[in-house]
C-alpha cells in the first residue's frame, strides 16, 4: 500500500539513503540485545516496567488512565505491548523488549487483545469517552483516550522501526494514516513522567527509544526512515 507524506518535510539540504537512516536508528538505538522468551520474562516485568512506573510522579495507564500505585495496590496491573504479542515473531525478543511497554488494567488489555490501535487524532467531538472500538477500513480497531495516543505512538513507532521484519505489518488504516501518527508523535510533546520512565530504563538496561531523545525530529523528518514503518520498501 502506498504511503502518503503530507506531514514530513525534509530537512533542507539532508541527502537521504535507506542505508543512512537506518544505519543512524540502529546507532541511536544501540546493541539489539537478546531478550529472554516472553514466557521466561517472569520478574523482569516487575523490574523493567512497574517498578520504574511506581516510583515515577503522574504515570498513567495506556486506556484507562489510572496510576501505577492504583493499579499495584488493587492488583488490577498488566503490561500491555502497544504491538499485540500475536503480530510479534516470538524468536525475535521484540516482545519481551520494555521500549515497548505500557501499563493497562488487565480488563483493558483483554478488551484490546490483539486489534490494532488508533493512533492518530480524532476529529473534534468524534472521541466520545466511552468508545473502544471503530470499525475504519473494515478493520475494529481499538480506541485509546485521546491524551494517550501520542505517548502510544512514540512506542508503536519505535517498534515498527526497530524489528520491521519481525512484525506484521501495520493495519490499511494505521498506514494510510501513518502521517498523522508521525504528526501526532512528533507534535504532541513528551510527558514529563513518559521520560522519566525512559530515564529510568535507560539508566537500568542502558536502553533508549530515540523518539525520546534530542535526536527524534531527524527521524520524524527523515524519509527513508519513515519507509521502515510499512512503506512499499518494506521488504528487502
Amino acid at each position: 500500500m502506498p504511503v502518503h507524506l503530507p506531514f514530513l518535510p525534509l530537512h533542507a539540504g539532508v541527502k537521504s539513503t535507506k542505508e543512512s537512516a537506518t544505519r543512524r536508528w540502529l546507532q541511536a538505538v544501540g546493541e539489539r540485545r537478546r531478550f529472554p522468551p516472553w514466557k521466561s520474562a517472569g520478574r523482569r516485568k516487575h523490574m523493567w516496567l512497574h517498578d520504574l512506573a511506581r516510583k515515577v510522579d503522574g504515570y498513567e495507564s495506556a486506556y484507562e488512565e489510572l496510576s501505577a500505585d492504583a493499579l499495584l495496590e488493587k492488583e488490577l496491573h498488566s503490561v500491555e505491548h502497544v504491538v499485540p504479542r500475536s503480530r510479534i515473531d516470538d524468536d525475535s525478543g521484540a516482545e519481551s523488549d520494555p521500549r515497548a511497554w505500557v501499563q493497562a488494567t488487565r480488563r483493558a488489555n483483554a478488551q484490546r487483545s490483539n486489534l490494532p490501535l488508533k493512533l492518530w487524532a480524532d476529529v473534534p467531538g468524534e472521541y466520545r469517552a466511552d468508545d473502544l472500538f471503530e470499525v475504519i477500513d473494515g478493520d475494529v480497531h481499538y480506541l485509546p483516550p485521546p491524551d494517550q495516543r501520542a505517548r502510544l505512538s512514540r512506542k508503536w513507532l519505535f517498534l515498527h522501526a526497530t524489528y520491521p521484519h519481525d512484525i506484521d505489518a501495520p493495519s490499511p488504516a494505521q498506514l494510510r494514516n501513518l502521517g498523522k501518527i508521525v504528526a501526532l508523535a512528533r507534535d504532541t510533546p513528551v510527558y514529563a513522567w513518559e521520560q522519566d520512565v525512559a530515564n529510568a530504563l535507560h539508566d537500568l538496561l542502558g536502553l533508549t527509544n530515540p523518539l525520546l531523545t534530542h535526536d527524534a525530529n531527524f527521524f520524524y523528518d527523515e524519509l527513508d526512515w519513515y519507509t521502515l514503518l510499512g512503506g512499499d520498501d518494506r521488504d528487502p
